[in-house]
């Protein structure tokens, strides 16, 4: 009961920000300013903070690493080598399920869940985790899309190009400024740390409100079986590979196991359709997966949480 208490107003606030965006009470225009807002600063001076302040242990578990993104390579490559059989031949597609199937929604939904839930020492492993998501499940996207009509001069420019993307993202920088201040012999001035403190305290009900809008805005079909597939791979096979990795291949403690695989449990992330928008590959699908997997976690990461934690 603790666990759902805690997660039910994550998904309310996303809710209100769909329903809000459903009423004509806000533009696409204005969704595109406060999502622009909310990721390109919101989020990253929220990231910033907590990085600079966490308590950093002697004993990082790298191997938390491995036990999560075998996991995603796994799901990825199973649900291209199906979507191959099932839904289409063109390697663009299948790289589109496979990245759908692999990308959780670790910023928007994540971080609030396993904070509220799981506390401070679990943010550690979730930064580590979230630091290098997008530049993991991109690069595996882009291979599986691009293998097909492989060139070794377009497949490094484009590799390049990736890097470059992720590394001048804001939430990836908010991540290794805020590591590096941590480690120095200093800290952040008093008054400078209370005032990123307060504009942090904005980001999550921001984040959670534009994930409902954006989600609003997408083209939906109730017509595929694809959105049933992506939901069984992302919100139930993905968390239970992770589980077993962390568990019984890697040994992980038990806070980075249960960090892991909650993690892994998040819903589609937005990402998802912005990747089937590069290759102009069944959006509609996409989206109304991103809806069904986000509606489907109000169960299962609870659900998840619960077993692990029996909270």
């Amino acid at each position: 009961m603790l666990v759902v208490v805690s997660i039910l107003p994550v998904f309310l606030v996303s809710l209100f920000g769909f329903l809000t965006a459903k009423s004509g009470k806000l533009s696409r225009s204005d969704i595109q300013s406060l999502s622009k807002f909310t990721f390109s600063m919101a989020i990253p001076v929220m990231l910033f903070t907590k990085m600079s302040t966490l308590a950093v242990p002697d004993n990082i578990e790298w191997s938390l690493l491995l036990s999560y993104y075998l996991s995603v390579f796994i799901v990825f490559s199973l649900t291209a080598f199906i979507a191959r059989y099932l839904f289409s031949d063109e390697c663009e597609t299948q790289s589109v399920l496979g990245f759908s199937a692999t990308f959780s929604n670790a910023v928007v939904i994540g971080i609030p869940v396993i904070h509220y839930t799981l506390g401070d020492d679990a943010m550690l492993p979730l930064f580590m985790l979230i630091s290098v998501h997008a530049l993991t499940i991109y690069l595996l996207g882009f291979f599986f899309a691009e293998r097909g009509r492989f060139d070794r001069k377009k497949v490094l420019l484009s590799v390049v190009r990736i890097f470059s993307e992720i590394l001048k993202n804001p939430i990836t920088l908010a991540i290794f400024s805020g590591l590096l201040v941590n480690v120095l012999p200093f800290s952040l001035p008093d008054l400078l740390s209370a005032s990123l403190s307060l504009f942090s305290e904005a980001a999550i009900p921001l984040t959670l409100f534009v994930l409902g809008a954006s989600i609003s805005q997408f083209p939906l079909t109730f017509s595929s079986r694809v959105p049933l597939l992506l939901v069984v791979f992302k919100n139930l096979m993905l968390p239970l590979l992770v589980y077993l990795f962390s568990t019984y291949v890697f040994g992980l403690s038990e806070t980075w196991t249960v960090t892991a695989t909650v993690m892994a449990s998040m819903p589609i992330g937005v990402n998802a359709y912005i990747f089937s928008q590069r290759y102009q590959r069944i959006m509609p699908e996409v989206a109304t997966s991103i809806l069904f997997s986000t509606v489907f976690s109000i169960l299962s990461v609870p659900l998840c949480l619960w077993l692990l934690t029996n909270q």
